[in-house]
């Protein structure tokens, strides 16, 4: 069984080489790697191909490496896709990496369930490649598939470096969305889920996510400068599928409703009180409250315990910013 690797990366020449080792550590094989850099600025390729001069191909490791300007992360996954033989797919970003037995543990768990489409496993957090794991994740499925929208919506966000898809079936859910550059890894673990795919868990941590400054900051400023109609547009998509595939059970609407409004609640506090209030009707719609979402309208007055939660967040990252100082 081939299992292919992808790894994708954007101006980390100091962190892609953990990434790379740590796919040839892998006590698996055969495996194929792809590299997929997204045009970097500064020496990515060059550790790269270094990297790569270092590790030739053997006749069950295989390696290539290919630089585009793909500008999302989706794109760079999705050209990773393209060029996949494996029966199976695994994404390890750029600054993040597997443990040994990851990929065997895995294609075990494959070989014993041979009809699970999707496999995730548990993950450790870390500051760095020389710490230890500050914390770790507590993924849990449901015992019911049935159960499994309302489940991931409501309990799980189920990380790129969790998600080990059989290729094929990812190929025919249509790849990652491409018009994405945010909330990636939930919008297609949800479409998964919403077409009726089966999810596998490993209950053991197999890899690495590094929880680092430059990671946050283009995580808060992704968040801190979306769209007003962002949310809107990517929880519609997954409502309207949840509707097309005959998944949007009253249980489920409740639950699309609630995870809405957790954004909504977000945003608040961002000071982006249109995209929260967009959220918020939207969310009285999906849940069909129809009364309640039409307080919503373009006339609704801004409430100062909104502008309150928005001015604490200020004044928490200022206090913050003086103690870093």
């Amino acid at each position: 069984m081939l299992i292919t690797l992808v790894v994708n990366c954007y101006n980390r020449a100091n962190m892609v080489r953990t990434a790379l080792d740590s796919v040839w550590n892998q006590t698996y094989r055969p495996i194929e790697l792809i590299i997929v850099d997204d045009e970097s600025k500064d020496n990515t390729m060059e550790v790269v191909e270094q990297w790569r001069s270092e590790h030739p191909d053997t006749k069950d490791f295989t390696s290539i490496a290919k630089s585009f300007p793909n500008g999302k992360p989706s794109l760079s996954r999705n050209r990773g896709l393209e060029l996949a033989h494996g029966d199976y797919i695994q994404f390890v970003d750029d600054d993040d990496w597997i443990y040994p037995n990851a990929v065997q543990t895995k294609v075990d768990y494959a070989k014993q369930h041979p009809n699970c489409e999707l496999i995730v496993h548990q993950l450790d957090y870390y500051h760095d490649v020389n710490s230890k794991p500050f914390t770790s994740t507590h993924i849990s499925l449901p015992d019911d598939p049935k159960d499994m929208v309302e489940h991931l919506l409501r309990h799980e966000c189920l990380l790129v470096a969790t998600l080990m898809f059989k290729t094929d079936v990812l190929r025919a859910i249509g790849a990652w969305k491409a018009d994405l550059f945010f909330a990636m890894d939930m919008e297609i673990t949800m479409r998964h889920a919403i077409r009726g795919g089966s999810i596998g868990l490993v209950n053991q941590s197999l890899g690495a996510y590094r929880f680092h400054t430059t990671g946050r900051r283009q995580c808060t400023t992704y968040r801190d400068r979306l769209p007003d109609d962002f949310l809107v547009n990517y929880w519609n998509h997954l409502v309207n599928l949840a509707v097309q595939y005959g998944c949007d059970s009253q249980v489920n609407r409740e639950a699309f409703a609630w995870r809405i409004r957790v954004d909504a609640q977000d945003q608040i506090t961002r000071g982006h009180y249109n995209c929260a209030r967009l959220c918020f009707q939207l969310a009285d719609t999906v849940a069909n409250h129809t009364e309640d979402a039409r307080k919503w309208d373009d006339n609704f007055s801004v409430p100062f315990s909104w502008r309150l939660l928005a001015m604490k967040r200020k004044l928490k990252n200022y206090v913050k910013s003086l103690l870093k100082a």
